[in-house]
């Protein structure tokens, strides 16, 4: 089987302290196995190799090697039988032995190291086997695992290191071992140079669990019992957790809508202010064509305006007549106008009448200020 590789991360979570909590309470106390004995003869598994290491003073040494299976990339089938790759006396020698281990290299597994509260050593084996698909690529059926206690930090929790190796990989091995007379009482996760001690049991507890059957059965089915009540919880105290979350982020968005509302009123008021004093200047400005016609019924007849400028309240006329200085008192008889006079003095000038002819007149510029005339239509 092509490596998996091995890797290493910590992790922990709110929830799932609280359901350990439970489940120590529900599930019978049961520790995990931590293999520790020394192993006089390992069969370590590379890549369809065995490699025979035997432990000697200082370290293991290499005894012997045989191909159990042709390497990934090699044949698809074994090119003979497969008691005919391995030398006789060696096979010989391992045939009946119950001693042996067997130890994959590490490219083949993974380990994981995990962060879990103190509560968890009391069934730390099936915390961990209820978490593996979150751990690694397999679930607890796709994969053969173990876990040890590497360490305990301050505040009680344990720093713990999960082995896993696909079950249908440690499967064919033992298998082709068994095809050649070879059993081995363990499996073991770690490198060739590792010390002779077998750090993980990859084989489980089922196989030496003590008792009948029927107590296994029954330990087994409680268990699950557990496991799928407490999911069940979890799984609805997510989702109730799931909606009231929800729920506070749309309160908090309703919020601040209402907030930007009532600055949005604010706006929308001074808006309003401003448009009625618009409005209300304009009222209260003078109309240059209300203004135009007072103008027009004011002076006589044979006078014209040639130019008409207001600037606020303030009137400026230009235009040519008989007699400017008549123009004075009937301007200052309007009601609309106040302080009449000539902004500049009166000039002779001769113009030219469709009517009368050529004729003579008198060009003026009044100024003058307005009052009592409001904007609007005339």
């Amino acid at each position: 089987m092509a490596g998996v590789g091995s890797a290493e991360t910590v992790r922990s979570g709110g929830f799932l302290d609280w359901w350990l909590e439970e489940l120590a309470a529900l599930v019978p106390v049961r520790r995990a196995r931590r293999p520790s004995r020394r192993q006089s003869t390992l069969l370590f598994w590379q890549d369809g190799v065995i490699r025979v290491l035997e432990a000697r003073r200082g370290g293991t040494e290499e005894v012997g090697s045989f191909l159990l299976e042709p390497p990934r990339g090699g044949a698809s089938r074994l090119p003979a039988r497969l008691d005919q790759l391995a030398p006789a006396a060696l096979l010989a020698e391992l045939r009946g032995r119950r001693d042996l281990w067997l130890r994959l290299a590490t490219e083949h597994g993974l380990l994981v190291r995990d962060l879990l509260p103190a509560e968890a050593e009391r069934e730390l084996r099936a915390i961990v086997e209820h978490r593996l698909d979150t751990l690694t690529p397999w679930t607890a059926e796709q994969a053969a695992f173990d876990v040890e206690i590497g360490g305990r930090r301050a505040d009680g929790r344990l720093e713990v290191t999960v082995a896993a190796v696909p079950r249908s990989l440690l499967s064919r091995i033992r298998a082709r071992l068994a095809e050649l007379g070879i059993e081995v009482e363990g499996v073991d996760l770690g490198a060739a140079e590792a010390p002779p001690v077998a750090r993980f049991d990859l084989a489980g507890d089922g196989a030496r669990t003590s008792g009948s059957a029927a107590r296994i059965v029954a330990g087994a089915t409680a268990a699950l019992l557990v496991l799928g009540a407490a999911a069940l919880a979890g799984s609805e105290i997510h989702a109730r957790s799931v909606v009231v979350a929800e729920r506070e982020r749309a309160a908090a968005r309703l919020e601040a809508r209402l907030a930007d509302l009532g600055e949005l009123r604010e706006r929308l008021e001074a808006l309003r202010r401003e448009a009625g004093l618009l409005a209300q200047k304009l009222a209260a400005a003078p109309s240059a064509l209300v203004l135009l016609e007072e103008l027009s019924r004011a002076l006589p007849d044979e006078a014209f305006l040639s130019e008409l400028e207001l600037s606020g309240d303030r009137l400026r006329i230009g235009g040519f007549a008989a007699s400017a200085s008549p123009l004075v008192p009937l301007l200052e008889q309007l009601p609309a106008l106040e302080d009449v006079r000539f902004q500049a003095p009166s000039s002779k000038t001769v113009v030219q009448d469709p009517e009368l002819g050529r004729r003579e007149v008198e060009r003026f510029v009044l100024a003058a200020r307005v009052v009592g005339l409001r904007g609007g239509s005339p």
